[in-house]
């Protein structure tokens, strides 16, 4: 059984690691300018996370949904997928991330405050069970107004939420993680 979901895991990985390069690539021809007239940001991102909100690895979307001087306002959703490992965790499957997140910045670089969650769907041995994971991150993220190389690092702790009274696999109560986001910004048209 975990065989078997560690071949998924990877199969997934590889498409979803295809898409995303191939969605780069077409984000990087389109036609773009550095800033508007107007002052408008490039507010939409796509990247890859590491060890986030998402679990081990995740396939978001990202939107600055606010802009107003040095402040700013996101949101972001996501795909993951957990595979089931021997010596790692007894749980895996797919999962949904989300997160809001405050920014303060200049230019390229801000600091980030935000609090996520993240659901999933986990296969297991004996049955399908649901898992919560709430998730604050304290940060650093990187992005040009004009768009291009997106980047975030964070220090963003799971903390489990049981969802099915049956799961008892917590211990301990919270877990220290530290995320790193890599991707790109769609460019202002």
């Amino acid at each position: 059984m975990r065989l078997k979901s560690l071949q998924t895991y990877l199969e997934t990985c590889k498409s979803l690691t295809s898409i995303f390069v191939l969605s780069l690539i077409a984000a990087s021809t389109c036609q773009a300018q550095d800033e508007s007239d107007d002052g408008t940001v490039a507010r939409n991102s796509l990247f890859v996370e590491v060890m986030g909100t998402g679990t081990l690895v995740s396939l978001n979307y990202d939107r600055i949904l606010l802009k107003k001087g040095p402040w700013g306002l996101a949101g972001r959703i996501g795909f993951t997928y957990t595979p089931i490992m021997e010596d790692f965790s007894d749980v895996g499957g797919p999962g949904i991330p989300v997160e809001i997140s405050g920014l303060y910045g200049k230019r390229n670089n801000f600091f980030e405050l935000g609090f996520g969650a993240a659901y999933h769907y986990v296969f297991d041995d004996s049955d399908d069970n649901h898992l919560l994971f709430l998730v604050p991150r304290i940060g650093y993220r990187y992005q040009k107004p004009a768009g291009g190389f997106f980047f975030r690092a964070a220090f963003t702790p799971w903390i489990p939420v049981v969802v099915d009274p049956e799961i008892d696999r917590f211990d301990p109560a919270w877990l220290p993680m530290l995320g790193v986001s890599i991707g790109h910004t769609l460019r202002v048209r």
